[in-house]
């Protein structure tokens, strides 16, 4: 039983890293006003490190899925 909580809390925290850095994008997109060439190169860093984040969360959820569905597997055939 202690193993099941453990992809539970890799597919929460792959959910909140994807959240979070869904928001952080989000207002790192919003426009300068008067916009300088180091603002827009510093949105473009902030924007790739948001987006690799993203897809770390992502593959860490995935992961989460996956192990999930082999333990359920793996209980129901124990059922049997």
């Amino acid at each position: 039983m202690k193993n099941f909580y453990i992809p539970i809390i890799l597919l929460l925290s792959g959910l909140v890293a994807m959240v979070f850095s869904f928001v952080y994008y989000a207002a790192n997109a919003l426009p300068y006003q008067d916009v300088t060439i180091e603002q827009l190169a510093y949105q473009a860093e902030e924007a790739t490190k948001y987006t690799v984040i993203f897809w770390f969360g992502f593959i860490l959820s995935a992961l989460a899925v996956y192990l999930i569905r082999v333990q359920l597997r793996a209980r129901k055939k124990h059922k049997r």
